[in-house]
């Protein structure tokens, strides 16, 4: 519903004062809108133009007229890779999908785009009101001049004044709307979002790797019991032996259904945070394994000093205002010196963090290789009678521990080096 005159001159009023001090009243001013006037006329066809961007001679200096890209044409998210419609809809959850996804489906992200959005919406509307009363009083200025009507030629000349200065300051909102949007609070939401979710992911698949190891020990188990009970009844095993397999396989049984539940719900919980089904419809995939490579490439010192730059909690002890006493201003340059520390501090330790994870993949990659040239022996000694089936069990059951520990060193660099990206980013955990 279109707002009344009185309404929205009010409004306009409220917001000139921002750009201009006083109104135009009173006949000492009206020759200088008289002087407008010449000026405006003698621009054929810039009165519409000058309306819809608040630009004209007299008025104080407007901004141009605000346009913006709908933020679903946005093509780098949060976590800055650009990711197709096609992929982002095949119902498989990849890692590096993440930032699109929270984008897209994400309801706090959606709900704070929402509501810049609406807000706007309300700003154009009243622009465009606005632009039409400045052609409606426009008219009815032209009409009080031709008449010698001195009073509402001053009268509708302060209006357009307060009009026009309105529409320059609704489109410096608009234009600050547009930069904190794209850049700051928008970005900085999706962005912890996104760090959330491949937090979320990395450990959906580590609780999955130790399902899969935990079934795979139930059953190298199942089979260990088994094989003592037979042992047993031969004489070749004690009691004891039997009830050490029993509880072996127990715990394994144990781990495997603890592994499955927290696998379930950290699956729910991804999928509810991307905006997604959460019937088991979506396909989370395997993460990328690490690059290793990447840790040689780091610079820690240019690294901590683009995080510094970065870190959301130094740039919003900057941006919060403080007061003027020099005890303010003290506390305030306390404050930030002891982020700046605590973030030189947390770069350092994710850094050490990284470090010990390669040495841990490398340790974990040597104990894989080892186990399977055992794995490997005791299947020829096996095949060949030369080896007990209690020993060939307990070889492969050592084999595929292994196996389960360089995969999780391998995501555990990888979490690592993600951690130490989004602090670089300004974002640290």
């Amino acid at each position: 519903m279109r707002k009344s005159r009185s309404r929205l001159l009010a409004l306009a009023f409220a917001l000139s004062a921002m750009t201009v001090g006083t109104t135009i009243s009173g006949v000492g001013r009206i020759q200088a809108f008289a002087d407008s006037d010449v000026a405006e006329e003698s621009s054929s066809g810039a009165s519409a133009g000058s309306a819809n961007s608040g630009e004209q001679a007299t008025s104080p200096v407007v901004s141009p007229e605000v346009t913006w890209e709908e933020d679903t044409a946005r093509t780098e998210m949060a976590d800055g890779n650009v990711i197709s419609e096609e992929r982002l809809n095949d119902n498989t959850v990849e890692y590096d999908e993440l930032g699109s996804l929270i984008h897209r489906g994400n309801t706090s992200a959606k709900q704070a785009s929402d509501a810049t959005d609406s807000t706007r919406q309300q700003y154009t509307q009243m622009k465009e009101e606005l632009t039409e009363l400045i052609a409606e009083d426009k008219r009815k200025k032209d009409d009080a001049k031709d008449s010698g009507d001195m009073d509402d030629y001053a009268e509708y000349s302060a209006n357009l004044a307060i009009y026009r200065a309105s529409i320059s300051q609704y489109n410096k909102m608009l234009q600050r709307m547009n930069r904190k949007n794209s850049s700051s609070s928008q970005l900085s939401l999706e962005r912890t979002l996104t760090n959330g979710a491949q937090s979320l992911m990395i450990s959906y698949q580590s609780v999955k790797q130790q399902e899969k190891l935990a079934s795979q020990m139930q059953a190298l188990y199942q089979t260990q019991y088994e094989n003592t009970c037979t042992m047993l009844g031969a004489g070749l095993a004690s009691q004891t032996d039997v009830d050490t397999a029993y509880a072996n396989l127990l715990s394994a049984q144990q781990s495997a259904e603890l592994a499955k539940n927290s696998e379930d719900e950290i699956y729910e919980n991804l999928c509810l945070m991307l905006g997604l089904a959460t019937d088991g419809s979506i396909e989370i995939a395997k993460i990328p394994s690490a690059d290793a490579s990447r840790v040689d490439s780091l610079d820690l010192s240019a690294d901590t000093q683009t995080a510094i730059g970065n870190n959301t909690e130094l740039i919003s002890i900057r941006s919060n205002s403080s007061n003027s006493d020099t005890a303010g201003m003290n506390a305030k340059s306390s404050k930030e010196q002891a982020q700046i520390e605590q973030v030189k501090t947390g770069m350092q330790d994710l850094y050490n963090q990284v470090l010990q994870s390669r040495q841990a993949l490398v340790s974990a990659q040597t104990g894989a290789q080892s186990a399977e040239i055992t794995w490997k022996n005791a299947q020829s000694k096996y095949s060949l009678g030369m080896l007990s089936k209690a020993e060939y069990l307990q070889t492969q059951i050592s084999y595929t521990q292994k196996k389960n520990a360089l995969e999780s060193a391998n995501l555990s660099l990888f979490q690592a080096l993600n951690t130490y990206d989004w602090a670089v980013k300004g974002i640290m955990q």
